[in-house]
């Protein structure tokens, strides 16, 4: 397989700083290889290596085409989590396909950053480019500030979109019932997920959701920590969407 860059404006027939440098020291391209370069909105490049500097890798376009973007959209709102855990769910979810990602501070949130911490924020984000460099995945999921639950707000989570909140409530609704209930209505193309941090959502903020109109879903008999939750969620829902629409 060849290697995979990210490159937003890749008319520009040049990386930036920081993949050419791991193009060139990491990866040891040369000049003459080939190479694939994708800019993050559907656009994928088969490119040949035209100069490789020290702080500027060039290249030549030689065939290009426009992925199609998917004909549903998966939300995820997650709780932050600590550490690593925090990592694997953006890069799992990214891989599976997720269409958006909104981080939520919690009451139970160990880690603890504001929206304006633009350093975690770059951090992330790099995360999620190379979760779609190795996954082959031309769209980047788009990456909101972190905020508070009662501050949540998007766009794209209209009060039309079916939303699910992993729960350990006793009246949760199993998921495979919330989805075939949400599958045997109308024709739906987005779906949002909540998913708490470690210790789950208070009965506070669970309240809160319910007001903005989550379902309370259980996944089962387990008690799962917060990134396998999210995964199994993300990837249960992209199975059924992705046949939904096949």
């Amino acid at each position: 397989m060849m290697h995979r860059f990210y490159c937003p404006h890749p008319d520009s027939g040049r990386l930036d700083p920081s993949e050419s440098h791991h193009a060139r020291s990491v990866l040891r391209v040369k000049a003459g290889d080939r190479c694939t370069v994708f800019d993050g909105r559907g656009k994928e490049l088969q490119a040949e290596v035209t100069e490789v500097g020290k702080h500027q890798l060039c290249f030549s376009v030689v065939s290009s085409h426009q992925s199609k973007p998917l004909p549903f959209s998966i939300h995820l709102v997650q709780a932050l989590t600590k550490g690593r855990s925090w990592s694997l769910i953006l890069e799992k979810s990214t891989e599976l396909g997720v269409s958006s990602i909104s981080p939520v501070l919690s009451d139970r949130s160990v880690t603890r950053i504001g929206a304006e911490d633009t350093v975690k924020h770059e951090k992330w984000r790099q995360e999620i480019i190379t979760a779609c460099k190795q996954s082959g995945r031309n769209y980047l999921p788009r990456l909101s500030p972190v905020t508070r639950i009662e501050k949540l707000t998007d766009p794209s989570l209209t009060q039309y979109t079916p939303k699910f909140i992993a729960s350990l409530q006793p009246d949760a609704l199993p998921l495979k019932l919330a989805l075939e209930r949400v599958m045997e209505s109308e024709l739906q193309q987005d779906i949002t997920i909540a998913v708490g941090p470690e210790g789950d959502f208070s009965p506070a903020e669970l309240g809160q959701f319910r007001a903005m109109g989550y379902q309370p879903v259980s996944l089962g008999p387990n008690v799962l920590r917060a990134e396998t939750a999210a995964i199994y969620l993300c990837a249960v829902l992209f199975y059924e969407m992705q046949h939904r629409f096949a």
